[in-house]
């Protein structure tokens, strides 16, 4: 199965995820848009390992 997505401004694409590789328009890094609920999870379990460290 092939995975159509727009085209990327940059002509690039993400090899792992398959997404396209934007330009910031600031500081002309690249990067790829995920969602947010990684990032939620991710800090949900940061949380969640200093509040073990800091209870022992």
């Amino acid at each position: 199965m092939s995975r159509s997505t727009a085209p990327s401004p940059t002509g690039l694409i993400d090899a792992a995820t398959g997404l396209p590789v934007r330009r910031h328009p600031g500081t002309g890094a690249h990067y790829v848009r995920k969602a947010g609920w990684p990032h939620f999870w991710g800090r949900t379990l940061d949380a969640l390992a200093v509040l073990v460290v800091a209870g022992s």
